[in-house]
């Protein structure tokens, strides 16, 4: 193991002290390109426990501030953030990031947006809004539906789409349809269902896990008295 790997499995398992930031930056001098180093930045952070999640998004911000950054590097940094923060539950600051790194698109690259980052955004969003419906709510949706069939077809992806259609499809009284994508969302969190990609992730040694966070189970419980 090397002398920076074994620094950064210290950060991660202990926390980052007084000075490690500076510790830190010594290191990285090895790495020669600076991708690379703000590389080391975010995919470190991301394995910081959630009650970490702020000395996890400043070691990013470290790497963003300190070393030049192409488009893609500074939109991966707020991805980063951003699932940083949502594995923290703080859904507001997630939200932000995501947004942040739609920025970094600079209005190009739509398919990382249209495949990545809507759902994103519509998912911390709905938590935002307590599953309730909003102009905004409604945008990402629709720009997921423009997302590539492979995009839309991982479980999670399809369980936001149908949590997703409850909201927007009951806010036009369209209560058949809310109704009929209850109906969807709850067959997939049965214990043996199993998605369009099982067996193709399962190749690769890949578990799908539902974001079934304890408001998603509110909002459907509320849902199936609403829609019943």
């Amino acid at each position: 193991m090397s002398k920076i790997e074994d620094f950064e499995n210290q950060i991660v398992t202990f926390g980052m002290r007084d000075g490690d930031l500076d510790k830190y930056a010594k290191f990285l001098r090895y790495v020669h390109e600076d991708g690379l180093k703000q590389q080391h930045c975010y995919s470190t952070a991301l394995r910081f426990p959630p009650e970490r999640a702020e000395q996890a998004v400043t070691l990013i911000r470290f790497g963003l501030q300190n070393f030049e950054s192409s488009w893609f590097s500074v939109y991966t940094s707020y991805l980063s953030m951003g699932s940083i923060y949502e594995k923290a539950e703080n859904y507001v600051k997630a939200y932000e990031a995501y947004l942040s790194a739609n920025e970094a698109l600079g209005g190009e690259h739509h398919a990382y947006y249209e495949n990545v980052l809507s759902s994103l955004l519509l998912w911390a969003r709905l938590h935002m809004d307590t599953f309730r419906y909003s102009e905004e709510t409604e945008t990402y949706y629709r720009a997921f539906e423009r997302s590539d069939e492979f995009s839309k077809s991982f479980l999670h992806q399809e369980f936001k789409c149908k949590v997703a259609q409850i909201v927007i499809f009951s806010h036009y009284g369209k209560y058949a349809e809310a109704k009929a994508a209850l109906e969807a969302a709850l067959e997939m969190c049965r214990p043996n269902f199993r998605g369009n990609l099982y067996g193709l992730l399962q190749k690769h040694r890949y578990t799908e896990v539902l974001p079934f966070t304890p408001e998603v189970a509110r909002f459907l419980k509320r849902s199936q008295t609403y829609l019943s």
